[in-house]
């Protein structure tokens, strides 16, 4: 059997102990190492199957969503997100644009056989313009429910969307903290989609929606933080909702969401409120 080894820290932004994961798999590995066993070390079931608090039946069924995605997964009606639905994927490439004219490389067959002259096309690729940064803060009282989670993350893809169609690149962090009760304050940051890579809308809306990610993955990261920030009980998982970020590491984004929307028309609001938040960087 393998014996528990730390991870190593950064020491930036003021952190106790802050951990960076370049991606998912960089987190889902550190994941699979043993556990602290001075934790509890009971994430894998913790809330039994009750999905309501764990968005997942155990820890299987949310490595399977990881791996697989969750089509299933809520998103912000058409209407009420300005009229904007997920993508088939989302890419920092740019838009492409075509122009037509006597002479390019490709043909349109319609055009051609119709008579008209100006039947060649030219592709131009538009570079996207900006590189948006959001984060998202996983963190939650035991009294919040995976539908309120699973809202908060209908944001963040709505956002995605608007954004990707604006022509600009982003990139989606997920924020994982916690305080010891001696007011030490914990972070890791982990990569789910950086702004050059193009990624399904199911697995986005996996990591940004599903309640798995913070109870069961979460749960296991405090199960992997060094021996020296034992809350020293077993049971629960102390103190989520930690003091504010330190300025130094927030100014990294144009946006960290935070709270939990109470329903599908609130969702929408933070949607519109969030957009032009960006928008005004």
């Amino acid at each position: 059997m393998m014996n528990y080894v730390e991870k190593p820290a950064n020491p930036k932004f003021g952190f106790s102990h802050y951990e960076k994961y370049e991606d998912t798999l960089d987190f889902l590995a550190w994941l699979k190492t043993p556990k602290n066993p001075t934790f509890g070390g009971n994430s894998s079931n913790r809330g039994g199957d009750t999905k309501w608090f764990g968005g997942t039946a155990n820890m299987t069924e949310a490595l399977k969503l990881a791996e697989f995605g969750w089509p299933e997964a809520p998103k912000l009606d058409a209407k009420g997100a300005g009229g904007i639905g997920l993508l088939d994927s989302f890419s920092a490439e740019g838009a492409i644009e075509m122009d037509y004219s006597v002479s390019g490389g490709v043909v349109d067959v319609g055009l051609y056989l119709s008579g008209i002259p100006e039947c060649m096309m030219e592709f131009q690729e538009t570079p996207a313009r900006h590189a948006r940064r959001i984060g998202l803060e996983l963190y939650a009282n035991a009294g919040v429910g995976s539908d309120a989670m699973e809202r908060r993350g209908a944001v963040i893809t709505a956002l995605c969307e608007a954004i990707t169609r604006s022509n600009d690149s982003i990139e989606v962090v997920l924020i994982l903290r916690w305080n010891t009760n001696s007011g030490s304050h914990c972070c890791a940051e982990v990569t789910v989609k950086r702004a050059t890579e193009i990624m399904s809308p199911q697995h986005l809306a996996f990591w940004c929606c599903n309640t798995a990610v913070f109870r069961r993955f979460g749960f296991s990261w405090l199960e992997h933080l060094p021996t020296r920030f034992n809350h020293g009980s077993e049971g629960h998982y102390g103190y989520q909702n930690c003091n504010s970020l330190p300025k130094a590491y927030s100014d990294q984004f144009d946006l960290i969401m935070q709270g939990h929307p109470s329903s599908m028309r609130e969702a929408e609001r933070q949607f519109h409120e969030a957009l032009a938040a960006i928008n005004a960087r």
